[in-house]
């Protein structure tokens, strides 16, 4: 089990170089759009293999929902932001979600209130957020001057948008089959991003033989996507949820030295910090979960 949460951060973590050197073939609404139909499709054969079959009435309105908002609107973001910020970066501020989960759950979810640890936690993590995006009293002023800043922003509603998400899925999960609602919200939200794309971009594919960037579709959208979206299932039903989300802490980790190591990222020590401070806060309200569950 140990061993699957491993491989899942580092597919995670990878991934997020994958999907900034994609954009060297690809315009980014576009290689989004093409990872996750080509995820759909695959998680879609698998489904007709099994017999799983496809939704109905209620259950679409989840399924697009999340379609819109988790698949498309966060993937949009994502991509664009990542033309202009660091692959770590971009995974470290996309990956404080589980912060914006513990304050949605506290209003939204009756069993899953913020406990003294939590908030605690959640004021380091926006200490370590504010370390992290080099905010001080002199350059707070100047903050729209700055390059990058309002894609950094963006990505952090991304991550509070795929907090909500996780929480309509939360509420769903005991009555749709997981492999129906993730094959059919990745065939939405793929749909929506192509639509989009067509609207706003230049079609462009590269060469047939360019194999280094059809390569990145197929590893961020069969393996990032359909493979690691199974895992992550797969150890939600095996292992405690709050469990299962420590692993999560490993990914923007990942993240942050694949970018150094592969596209030649650097890391500062303000990054080096805040991202600390980020994962300190995160590991705690993991085990103020943890400890609420078991008192119960």
């Amino acid at each position: 089990m140990y061993l699957q949460i491993i491989v899942l951060a580092l597919i995670w973590g990878v991934n997020w170089v994958f999907m900034k050197a994609g954009m060297a073939y690809f315009p980014p609404i576009l290689f989004s759009a093409l990872r996750f139909l080509s995820a759909g499709a695959v998680l879609l054969i698998i489904s007709r293999w099994r017999g799983v079959t496809a939704p109905t009435g209620d259950e679409w309105r989840p399924i697009l929902f999340t379609g819109l908002v988790q698949i498309a609107f966060t993937n949009a973001v994502l991509q664009n932001a990542l033309l202009v910020i660091d692959a770590g970066l971009a995974s470290v501020l996309f990956y404080t979600m589980p912060l914006w989960l513990s304050i949605l759950a506290h209003f939204l979810l009756p069993d899953d209130r913020l406990s003294p640890l939590k908030i605690s936690a959640l004021l380091l993590g926006v200490v370590g957020l504010t370390i992290l995006l080099k905010l001080n009293p002199d350059t707070l002023l100047q903050l729209w001057q700055r390059p990058g800043t309002l894609s950094e922003l963006l990505v952090l509603v991304a991550s509070v948008a795929w907090a909500l998400c996780n929480i309509v899925m939360k509420r769903v999960s005991g009555r749709i089959n997981a492999l129906r609602f993730t094959t059919y919200q990745m065939i939405t939200g793929g749909l929506l991003l192509l639509a989009y794309s067509a609207l706003t971009e230049p079609f462009q594919l590269p060469p047939a033989l360019a194999y280094q960037g059809w390569a990145t579709v197929a590893f961020s959208g069969i393996v990032a996507s359909a493979l690691a979206f199974l895992m992550w299932f797969r150890l939600l039903r095996a292992i405690p949820a709050s469990t299962a989300g420590i692993s999560l802490l490993l990914v923007p980790v990942v993240g942050v030295f694949s970018g150094v190591l592969l596209l030649g990222e650097t890391v500062d020590l303000a990054m080096i910090t805040g991202m600390a401070l980020i994962l300190i806060s995160i590991g705690l309200v993991n085990v103020s979960g943890r400890r609420g569950r078991g008192a119960v």
